[in-house]
């Protein structure tokens, strides 16, 4: 089953209202959204949003739009400021790799106070010496040991790493703790 992406729906309705010049687009409310939205708002990329209930419950924003003749929100932000938007896809890309397979546990420890921007997220993908093939030439390796996961490897260029509270490390598991296939799975593990 497919995992719905909420940042991801949230930002596409906000860049095709751009694209097609509406100064508000609708999007379904929720506190994440919310949150990004606060960001959006405070760096000057959106001017503003507001919650309406609508009905049984459900809740939605109307989001004024800034840019409504320009370039997608995330495209705006890099062109301003590149070293913000690199933090934040590197941010949002480690909340969103914990969220999409971490347990309950560490989704809530590790994935929301990342996507909230109370904590920043790093990525570390790329090995020394990788082509670009990052995935099929991994060597990091991941296995459990008890409750624990052992890591072995290296990592280089890891984005946000000097100032990160949460990592996704991706590593290649051993088949035994994925499944019993005899490809290796690559996964993001959350440190």
């Amino acid at each position: 089953m497919a995992m719905s992406d909420p940042l991801g729906d949230m930002l596409t309705r906000i860049r095709n209202g751009q694209r097609v010049g509406k100064s508000t687009v609708i999007c379904p409310a929720s506190k994440l959204r919310e949150n990004v939205l606060e960001v959006l708002k405070r760096e000057g990329y959106i001017r503003g949003y507001s919650w309406a209930d609508v009905r049984n419950g459900l809740s939605e924003f109307t989001i004024e739009l800034k840019y409504a003749e320009g370039e997608p929100v995330i495209k705006e932000i890099s062109r301003i400021s590149p070293g913000f938007g690199m933090v934040l896809m590197a941010t949002l890309g480690c909340g969103l790799a914990i969220l999409s397979r971490g347990s309950a546990e560490v989704i809530e420890r590790c994935a929301l106070p990342v996507l909230k921007f109370e904590k920043i997220g790093a990525w570390a993908l790329t090995e020394p010496g990788a082509g670009s093939d990052a995935f099929g030439g991994m060597r990091t390796t991941a296995r459990l040991d008890g409750d624990a996961v052992v890591l072995n490897g290296q990592k280089t260029f890891i984005s946000n790493a000097p100032y990160a509270d949460v990592f996704a490390i991706y590593a290649r598991l051993s088949a035994s703790d994925e499944d019993s296939s005899d490809t290796p799975v690559v996964r993001a593990i959350a440190v």
